[in-house]
């Protein structure tokens, strides 16, 4: 584990005072690595009869397959301290556009209480947990769409709705069409997002030579959405999907906050494409050291949100993650050792990378032949 979440960890549990420093640390590190999009939060534990005392959670998703697909379903754990005496504390935390399903080991709250966690000793761990959570909610999905609509059940999370027979269903979904050069470019962040959210799409290339397919003012990327809106331009693309799917996140002033994330990222962008396809040969060097100014910025962004272990803004994830994620991946391919000083900014790109839809995306054929850029370089 990177040496920030470590240090996470350790403080969190010596100032929780837990009763098994060791055991505690072990169990959280190897968990970690399997569900590798969890994160350390030290807070004020809200869901126990511990209300009151902070305790090490951790929050985040876990990947579940459901129906063939696989969804991240939103989870957080609180630590008692008598761990591993105790069992953890384990609740689905829906966004807005979900609802809780019950069943025979989720209740109304959220609460989870799988078999593994009613039969608790303490020779159990916390990985070994987990993998019967996701292996439960696999087979009972925890979580379904609020409103039954088709733009809703192309969210990331499982969107069964009730039938008349009381029979969980799920809307088909027809995929959204991508229409862009075949290459990263301006482009990936959009890709980026649509896989991490498991949202279904087509790619189909476009020719600048006849506009073809023809989309609106000739400018590209372009996505003709399944319910049936065309938009240009990434960022008008990314801020759509993240109103539909809960990307902009919690409070008016975090949208206000992403947005200004977002606007600086591009501006990194801007200057990038400007010496990529302008004077690469003769500017590089100068261009990869202005970009320690910016650097400097995000690592403090980060580190102010969860000691570096939160997102760029609040406690989930939202569009400029993605866009952010997508410039700090396109310059370390230009200059593999420019986030040596920024080691919040490194952990950011690999676990954001590790996310089980962007991880299965970069695996992808199509993603691996595409260049970054339509010049040869990178």
């Amino acid at each position: 584990m990177a040496q920030v979440g470590t240090k996470v960890i350790d403080d969190a549990l010596v100032k929780a005072q837990y009763m098994d420093l060791n055991t505690c640390k072990g169990h959280v590190r190897d968990a970690m690595a399997v569900y590798t999009d969890l994160r350390p939060r030290f807070g004020k534990q809200i869901f126990t009869n511990n209300q009151g005392l902070d305790l090490l959670n951790l929050e985040g998703c876990l990947p579940v397959k459901y129906k063939g697909a696989q969804y991240n379903i939103p989870i957080s754990l609180c630590l008692p301290r008598e761990y591993p005496t105790t069992v953890p504390v384990l609740y689905v935390k829906p966004t807005s556009g979900m609802e809780i399903k019950q069943s025979q080991y989720v209740d109304g709250t959220g609460r989870v209480q799988v078999p593994d966690m009613l039969d608790w000793n303490v020779k159990r761990n916390l990985t070994d947990m987990l993998k019967s959570v996701v292996q439960e909610f696999g087979e009972n999905v925890p979580v379904y769409s609020k409103v039954p609509s088709p733009l809703q059940a192309a969210r990331p999370h499982p969107q069964p709705v009730q039938g008349a027979a009381g029979v969980n269903q799920s809307f088909p979904v027809a995929p959204h069409k991508y229409i862009y050069y075949p290459m990263r470019g301006r482009g990936e962040a959009v890709r980026l997002l649509l896989s991490d959210m498991n949202i279904p799409y087509t790619e189909v290339p476009y020719s600048k030579k006849n506009n073809s397919p023809a989309v609106p003012f000739g400018r590209v990327p372009c996505l003709s959405t399944s319910g049936g809106i065309f938009l240009t331009e990434p960022g008008a693309i990314l801020r759509h999907l993240a109103r539909e799917n809960n990307l902009y996140g919690s409070s008016i002033q975090d949208a206000a906050k992403i947005d200004m994330i977002n606007e600086i990222v591009e501006q990194r962008r801007r200057k990038y494409l400007t010496m990529i396809y302008g004077n690469y040969d003769t500017g590089r060097d100068s261009y990869v050291e202005s970009c320690r100014e910016d650097w400097v910025a995000f690592e403090i962004m980060l580190e102010a949100n969860n000691g570096g272990f939160g997102f760029i803004v609040g406690e989930q994830i939202s569009f400029a993650d993605y866009d952010l994620l997508d410039v700090i991946d396109t310059h370390v391919v230009l200059a593999p050792d420019c986030l040596r000083d920024f080691p919040l900014l490194a952990v950011y790109r690999k676990r954001l990378l590790a996310r089980p839809g962007i991880a299965a995306y970069r695996e992808s054929a199509g993603f691996k032949k595409r260049p970054i850029n339509g010049n040869g370089k990178q």
